[in-house]
Order: C-alpha cells, then sequence, then structure tokens
C-alpha cells in the first residue's frame, strides 16, 4: 500500500469540501493524497485542486526544486524513495525490506520487482548504485552524503549501502529523503541544477508533470497509472496561487478543493459544508552568542543577558 504522503508546513487551519463522505484535504501546504487504488472503497477523484499563497516552488526535479519543504513534496510526487514513514514508522517504498549490518555498517536494500520508470524502462538496483555515487560529487540539498561510504551493486534486486561510521538518523535522513535518480537518464548530466528537460521528471513516483508555470506559481499532476504500488485513485492535482487572503472566496466559489485559511473564516467554512484540518504552527529559532567578545564590550551576551533573551 502507498502510504498518505503528509510534510507538514502548518500556517493555519485548512478547509476543502467533503465528496460523499471522501475528505479531499491538505493541511496548510501539506500535501494528503488519496495515491492509491487499494482501500475500502474505489472512488475517483479526477481533479484536486490545491490552493498556494506562493505558487512557484521551482522545477520539481530533485535539483530544481526550491530547498523549502513544499518544493519537496512537488518533486516527491514524481521520484520516490528507497522507504518512507507513516504515523508507526518506516514503511517500504522503492525496497520492500532491508536489514542493517552492524559488524560493517551496512544496510542491505531489498527492492521491489517489476518497477518502472515512467518513461517505462525498468528499475534496478543499478539505478540505486548510481545515485549514491551521483550525490557525491552532485550533493542534494536534504541529504548529507558524507555519511556515505560506497554502494554495491550485489544483485539487480539488491543493493549494499555502507556508511563511513554508524548514522542513527540514515534511515530517515537519507533512505526515506534521497530521490532515487534514473541512471540513464542522469547518467553525463554535469549541471543537474540547470537540468530542465522534460527527461529530467522521469520518476518511478504516483505522478507525472504536465504543466509547471513559474510566472503563474502553477503545476498539474497526472496519474501515473502504472505506478507500482497502485494506480493514484486522484488523477489530477493542481496547485494554483491564491493569496491567503482570497483562500476562503475561493473554497466558496469552487474554484479549489484545499486551502489554507485565516482562522477568523474557519466557522463560517464549516457551516457550509467544509471540512477542517488544524496542525501544529511548528517553527525553528536560532540563539546565537558571539563568544570572541567579552561581556564588558557586549552586555546582552553576558550570562544575566542570555537569561533575559531566554525568558
Amino acid at each position: 500500500m502507498k502510504f498518505t504522503r503528509i510534510m507538514n508546513m502548518a500556517i493555519g487551519p485548512l478547509c476543502s469540501r467533503e465528496h460523499s463522505g471522501l475528505v479531499l484535504a491538505a493541511m496548510a501546504l501539506t500535501l494528503l493524497m488519496l495515491v492509491t487504488a487499494q482501500g475500502s472503497d474505489d472512488e475517483t477523484v479526477e481533479t484536486l485542486t490545491i490552493a498556494d499563497s506562493t505558487g512557484d516552488w521551482g522545477y520539481p526535479s530533485p535539483y530544481g526544486h526550491y530547498s523549502r519543504g513544499p518544493g519537496y513534496i512537488r518533486m516527491s510526487l514524481i521520484f520516490d524513495t528507497l522507504i518512507w514513514k507513516d504515523e508507526n514508522g518506516f514503511v517500504p517504498a522503492l525496497a520492500e525490506s532491508w536489514e542493517y549490518l552492524a559488524d560493517e555498517k551496512a544496510y542491505v536494500f531489498h527492492l521491489r520487482d517489476k518497477v518502472t520508470w515512467n518513461d517505462k524502462e525498468p528499475f534496478s538496483a543499478q539505478d540505486v548504485a548510481f545515485t549514491i555515487d551521483y550525490i557525491q560529487d552532485h550533493p542534494y540539498q536534504w541529504v548529507d552524503s558524507s555519511t556515505i561510504e560506497s554502494a554495491e551493486v550485489l544483485d539487480d534486486r539488491t543493493v549494499k549501502i555502507t556508511l563511513t561510521e554508524e548514522y542513527a538518523p540514515f534511515l530517515d535522513q537519507v533512505a526515506g529523503t534521497l530521490p532515487i535518480l534514473p541512471e540513464h537518464i542522469y547518467d553525463g548530466v554535469s549541471d543537474p541544477a540547470s537540468f530542465m528537460d522534460s527527461e529530467a521528471l522521469t520518476g518511478t513516483g504516483p505522478f507525472m508533470l504536465k504543466s509547471y508555470d513559474k510566472a503563474q506559481g502553477s503545476y498539474l499532476y497526472e496519474a501515473n497509472e502504472d505506478y507500482y504500488q497502485g494506480a493514484p485513485r486522484t488523477k489530477q492535482i493542481k496547485f494554483i496561487k491564491v493569496s491567503q487572503e482570497m483562500a476562503s472566496a475561493s473554497l466558496e466559489k469552487g474554484d479549489v478543493d484545499a486551502a489554507a485559511v485565516p482562522g477568523e473564516t474557519v466557522d463560517s467554512l464549516k457551516d457550509d459544508g467544509f471540512a477542517v484540518i488544524k496542525g501544529n504552527h511548528d517553527w525553528v529559532a536560532k540563539i546565537m552568542v558571539n563568544h570572541s567578545e567579552t561581556a564588558a564590550t557586549h552586555p546582552a551576551a553576558s550570562r544575566r543577558g542570555i537569561r533575559g533573551v531566554a525568558a
């Protein structure tokens, strides 16, 4: 089963219209997609339109998307990782199983059979090894390649990745984050950041890009009917640029199916039959201390000053 991909970039409540009990929602620029044909019902959605107040998040290739979460999401609709995550932990993606060899500081991944790229070429362990080698020369912004020593193809469906040292977050931050590249496309590409041909979007993921308008900040994806975990139930996903101030009106008019909305509009949208999903407002704060100066010259750097800032 293909698990729902969720990347929480919550900036407010998100509302969506309910269709016959099937809630089509995304949590603030979070993508909550129905991408598997398996389940208790086989209802399909022709087009899911999601409002995004930013719009453009870069070309959705591994080296073309912008670094923040929504850019990664747009890329991850097209490219899969070895494993993924759900609320219970790691789950299979391109790899159906894996084990850790402690004495070798290595992970062995057993890949799924009969997976193809969206250009119909077969996927194999060689693509995984190629990707690992490729990011050594062309670092991928979401993955620290210095933790990897080598990748070895054991057979067409088995690859061993040896680490430079024990690295506890490997499954999460490498195997569950790194998009696997097709060797037959990226071999010989010396500048992947400027590689924006249609071939750059050759992936194994559940969707394919149909159109992208950088100026308008819009994306249109169509289902990959040959996806190895089953054809997506949502046949098209469309991202369009809509300001947060206009999001509620766009929902009411039926221009979009999901949008992040100002909190004061939630109650009225609920009354009109919209489903509301609330997310945590997580953020990161960084405190930097100048250790090259003394407290006498910079009182704010004194212990008392730091306590005052922290308070």
